[in-house]
């Protein structure tokens, strides 16, 4: 059975620039205020957690195979230095054999959209389910979905998003959206610092995003992995990626 799972990310932003409140770009460092028991708290909520009813999960998902992604817009070579730079970002954290294929290609399993306003929102009514905040699906940025079968195995994902916003917005876009479909579905208030944070603090990943990943995609996780046996290997590769007194 394929599961699919969706990823959000609202639009605090233009309120927050309607208030004059400007938006951190620059991913903050480490400075060793969260303990390693709260980091591992925080990542079982994004990878087990969801912003949609009845989607939560007691298992992990991640891809296996190759990552192949396509960008479909109107002017899609106008967006590839973005998404380029940070796939390559990507394969550096997870491992993974990650590239950016042409629309349309052998073994493309990944999709980029970037829609016009009506497109947009058709697309999101079309593919969405019932959020559990009532802003989830009335306040859309952009957002993404994944489908996984039983294994954890994931096969397919896409990441959507609207045209009309600015390059840097699309970035920021990219970046989560792509992010969140490697397995780390959910958003959440009570995590920070992350890209995955609701008040949208942040538009490049943090070192605990980046953390995220490499945890994820240590080989020693298994997609499929039970949440009871994932918990005592994250918290050792943590133990090993971020050394404590």
């Amino acid at each position: 059975m394929n599961i699919p799972v969706r990823s959000i990310c609202l639009l605090i932003a233009l309120t927050l620039a309607a208030a004059g409140v400007s938006r951190s770009a620059v991913a903050q460092a480490d400075d060793g205020t969260l303990s390693n028991e709260q980091v591992l708290v925080n990542l079982t909520e994004i990878i087990f957690g969801s912003e949609f009813v009845g989607e939560e999960v007691d298992f992990v998902r991640k891809w296996q195979g190759p990552l192949r992604i396509a960008i479909y817009a109107r002017e899609p070579q106008k967006y590839r230095p973005i998404v380029l730079s940070y796939l390559e970002h990507l394969r550096r954290l997870t491992g993974l054999d990650v590239s950016l294929v042409p629309s349309q290609s052998a073994g493309e399993n990944a999709h980029i959209l970037i829609l016009g306003r009506e497109q947009f929102y058709a697309y999101a009514n079309a593919n969405l389910g019932a959020g559990k905040n009532p802003r989830t699906n009335a306040f859309l940025a952009c957002f993404g979905f994944f489908r996984a079968g039983d294994a954890g195995r994931i096969s397919e994902a896409t990441a959507v998003m609207p045209s009309y916003i600015s390059d840097k917005e699309i970035r920021s876009c990219v970046t989560e959206e792509v992010t969140q479909v490697m397995g780390l579905p959910n958003d959440s208030f009570d995590v920070a610092p992350s890209i995955f944070n609701d008040n949208d603090m942040y538009q490049d990943l943090t070192w605990q995003d980046e953390l995220f990943l490499r945890v994820l995609y240590d080989t020693r996780i298994k997609p499929g992995m039970s949440r009871a046996d994932f918990e005592p290997a994250a918290r050792q590769i943590i133990g090993e990626l971020r050394p404590q007194d």
